[in-house]
């Protein structure tokens, strides 16, 4: 650790030349501190002397005496609780008693400070900053813990903007609030609607203190756009009850973030103003992304245009920019094969492709991670352009290097995506009628996510073990197994327990799906009454909801009627022979 002043003294001229005490820097590194003395006279300093003095390692109380004992009480505690590079030392230490001795010893500050009756502004703000320091120290050692003082820094400074306007005041406020956001976005996603709200905050107190349109206000937009984009809208927004207002909210103020750095590119065409309008281009376009209805996709693909000749224009320049391009470029492929413009999507997959094979020269996770997610793509866009060998040799390619992956991994994406290897071959032997093929990928596939749910208990870890039993569903059915009704059962359970928790268009029609599943298989199976009632479940939702996005497992409305009637006639034929 770099050494760092403790304490530096005003210093008076003085037409008598005199040695006096100039600065006290402690090494912790070498457990010493180093004293300057300076001499002063008439012309102020002249010259200077260090004296090294070792010092055995100690908690904050027993240096801030030995400092005084030996430098006649130049120091306080609140001096040295305010020395931030001081705390950020003691906390390195990872002593669990100094590090308590500090808690208390901020407590015990903030309740002299915060009793003092009749506190004028300049008191209330250093007050103020005195609870943003207990916050410095709590983020790094308590982090939950950490909110409450940020909270209170931000209360005190709006409390004093109210009472006095002035630009500096409204300003404090700015830092207060950034202060909170920053915990709560750290405390992670229980917690995004307080990041979301307080991100709102920021930005009208920003528009209040008029500052002008530039990179922080863009940003801050930026900002609220991702959070509402990612929320869950079951949370309480202000009545905002379904995916699609969310999805456009996030678009309003993503819209704001990329007017201000088209203005500012504009006013100034360099790199970084290219680089970050780019940026708020891909923001817009993963918006109408998620939109997912055909206009928006198209919209999303004329963002991403625009985007991929930014990126290109600047990789071309400097070769930094060479992931924003990839990137790009990857969008590009994918809101192709959104738009089932499959032989664009290819093109755009193996410019990618080509791009991630160089960077994976270097055998890091990362980059090898990359290469086996653009090889599942170009599976994919393959499958769809009835090129099945090659879709099955990009599919075992990616298994391979997911497996390898794996061994040295503890993050859950990068584990799935094993399951998902498993889970694409197991499609291609299903679609080529190879069905016992099939059911021993698909087995490979459900044991990971099995094994990924029992670790990770999570909505991500359940809902991918519902595909998994789908599959297995399917797998079995075409053996004309009979186990293949337990799998679309846990199937089905899964996603009613995700409709009912979020009702999104995705899990309605995810459920809508399942309940189609079981009741074909009740059916198959000679569960007439049954399957009845799970037809007509699914009959009413393709009557009474429309869907706006393209899904992956489709609904055939006039195929599924044909079903039911079907079904219709053998319980009417089961009653005759009664």
């Amino acid at each position: 650790m770099e050494e760092f002043i403790l304490f530096i003294n005003d210093i008076d001229t003085n037409p008598t030349l005199v040695k006096e005490l100039n600065m006290i820097t402690l090494d912790p590194t070498h457990h010493k501190l180093l004293i300057t003395y300076a001499w002063v006279g008439p012309n102020g300093i002249g010259d200077q002397e260090t004296r090294e003095e070792p010092i055995d390692i100690m908690s904050l109380s027993e240096l801030h005496d030995y400092l005084n004992d030996s430098f006649d009480h130049i120091f306080t505690i609140e001096d040295m609780l305010l020395n931030e590079r001081l705390i950020t030392y003691y906390i390195s230490l990872e002593n669990q008693s100094f590090i308590k001795e500090i808690d208390d010893l901020y407590c015990e500050l903030l309740w002299r400070l915060w009793r003092k009756k009749d506190r004028n502004e300049e008191e209330n703000v250093d007050l103020a900053i005195t609870y943003q320091e207990y916050g410095h120290f709590l983020e790094k050692v308590d982090l939950s813990r950490s909110i409450d003082p940020y909270l209170r820094e931000k209360t005190i400074l709006e409390e004093v903007a109210i009472n006095n306007p002035n630009e500096d005041n409204k300003r404090n406020v700015l830092v207060g609030l950034e202060d909170v956001i920053r915990v709560y976005e750290k405390l992670g996603d229980d917690f995004e609607k307080e990041a979301l709200n307080y991100t709102l905050a920021l930005f009208k107190q920003y528009e209040d203190c008029h500052l002008e349109n530039n990179y922080e206000k863009a940003h801050i937009a930026e900002k609220i756009g991702l959070h509402y984009a990612s929320i869950d809208t079951i949370e309480d927004l202000d009545n905002i009850d379904s995916d699609d207002q969310r999805i456009e909210l996030s678009l309003y103020y993503h819209n704001i973030e990329k007017d201000i750095f088209k203005m500012l590119l504009d006013e100034d065409p360099s790199l970084d103003n290219k680089y970050n309008y780019g940026i708020s281009l891909r923001q817009m376009g993963n918006r109408y992304e998620q939109l997912g209805d055909q206009d928006s996709l198209k919209q999303a693909s004329l963002l991403y245009d625009e985007a991929y000749e930014l990126f290109s224009e600047l990789y071309k320049k400097d070769p930094n920019y060479r992931e924003s391009y990839i990137i790009a470029s990857e969008q590009k492929g994918n809101i192709a094969f959104l738009r089932e413009k499959y032989k664009d999507a290819l093109y755009y997959y193996e410019e990618v492709y080509q791009l991630e094979k160089e960077d994976a020269l270097s055998n890091s996770d990362d980059d090898l991670f990359s290469v086996a997610i653009i090889l599942k793509k170009l599976g994919k866009v393959n499958e769809k352009l009835h090129n099945i060998d090659q879709a099955l040799t990009y599919y075992k390619e990616s298994l391979s290097l997911n497996l390898d992956i794996e061994k040295r991994t503890d993050i859950y994406v990068r584990k799935a995506e094993v399951g998902i290897a498993y889970m694409n071959i197991g499609w291609v032997y299903m679609n080529k009628s190879e069905y016992n093929l099939a059911k021993e990928y698909f087995e490979k596939d459900l044991a990971i996510r099995e094994k990924l749910h029992d670790e990770y208990q999570s909505v991500s870890s359940h809902y991918s073990l519902s595909l998994a039993y789908r599959h297995m569903g399917y797998v079995l059915e075409e053996l004309d197994e009979k186990q293949s009704l337990d799998y679309f059962r846990k199937c089905f359970d899964i996603s009613a327990y995700y409709e009912k928790k979020y009702s999104h268009e995705g899990e309605r029609h995810y459920l809508a799906v399942s309940t189609h599943d079981l009741a074909y298989d009740l059916m198959r199976l000679g569960y007439l009454e049954e399957a009845k009632s799970y037809y007509e479940k699914v009959l009413f939702y393709l009557e009474h909801y429309k869907e706006k996005r393209k899904h992956e497992y489709v609904l055939n409305k006039e195929e599924i009627s044909d079903e039911y009637h079907q079904l219709i006639a053998l319980l009417k034929g089961k009653e005759k022979e009664k």
